[in-house]
């Protein structure tokens, strides 16, 4: 071997032995993270509402629902696994410039109440309703179990309002100016959808006679029970029954004794004339 070639075997004996212990140090670049594949993303949040109720429902919301879906919804562990929620938006309420009739624009206004439908199995089975405990500490969860309103709230636009009709305790949203029902108790009062302008009189009317802090107070009472021919008919047998036992008891005899039978009168017997012979 000649003096260079030993030369640079030296060196690079030299060198490894050198950086050994630095390279045996230095920790391995960490592999970037897989998304866990199993992870429920989290729901979609609107413009408006406040990060920290933003960040409940991403965090949060999942967790206390699934609690509360077991006795409110009726559902196993399993469904509640696979629950998911739906776009969270502010609960709106009718303008006081729409009420009053002075402005249709905006049409709703938000409260401090949110809302999102639950989803299983690409369909609605629920709404959650969450606000902020009086010492804004923590959020106070409701569910309701209307399908009907969860499909509708599923289907409806993000930028579309959820608003939420007091007196009637029912729910519409305002789309290209027009008013359309969301849940049954809507459609009661609204068949279809209407121009906002044509339907705020009604608003406005509803609005002025009805409690706005009761929900359902301009709800119409149920008429009672109306009578069925059927029933009519079994009050008038009673009825004749009645009667014709009063009029037996008032044809008995007063001392208790039994009414001699009925039976052909006999004629008294003839007394003989004075002309009779013996």
């Amino acid at each position: 071997m000649s003096a260079a070639r030993l030369l640079a075997a030296v060196l690079a004996v030299c060198v490894a032995v050198l950086l050994g212990p630095a390279a045996a140090a230095a920790p391995a670049t960490p592999e970037p993270e897989r998304p866990d594949e199993t992870s429920v993303p989290g729901p979609v949040v609107v413009d408006g509402v406040p990060e920290a109720v933003a960040a409940w429902f991403r965090t949060q919301a999942r967790d206390v629902v699934s609690v509360q879906a077991g006795a409110e919804l009726g559902l196993d562990a399993a469904q509640r696994e696979d629950l998911t929620l739906g776009v969270v938006r502010p609960v709106m309420w009718w303008s006081p410039a729409l009420l009053a009739g002075t402005e249709l624009d905006p049409a709703a206004v938000p409260t401090e109440r949110w809302t999102a439908p639950l989803e299983l199995d690409g369909a609605g089975v629920g709404v959650v309703f969450a606000e902020a405990t009086s010492d804004g500490a923590d959020m106070q969860t409701t569910l309701s179990d209307d399908q009907v309103l969860a499909d509708a709230l599923l289907a409806l636009a993000p930028e579309a309002p959820a608003v939420h009709d007091v007196p009637l305790d029912a729910w519409f949203t305002v789309l290209d100016g027009e008013v359309r029902p969301l849940d049954e108790a809507a459609r009661e009062s609204l068949a279809g959808s209407a121009p906002l302008e044509v339907y705020q009189p009604f608003l406005a009317e509803r609005y002025a006679e009805a409690d706005t802090t009761e929900p359902g107070s301009a709800v119409p009472e149920e008429p009672g029970p109306s009578w069925s021919p059927a029933a009519w008919a079994a009050v008038v047998l009673v009825l004749l029954l009645v009667w014709a036992a009063v009029v037996v008891w008032l044809r008995r005899p007063e001392n208790g004794e039994p009414e001699p039978p009925a039976g052909p009168r006999r004629a008294p017997p003839r007394r003989p004339s004075r002309g009779a012979r013996r």
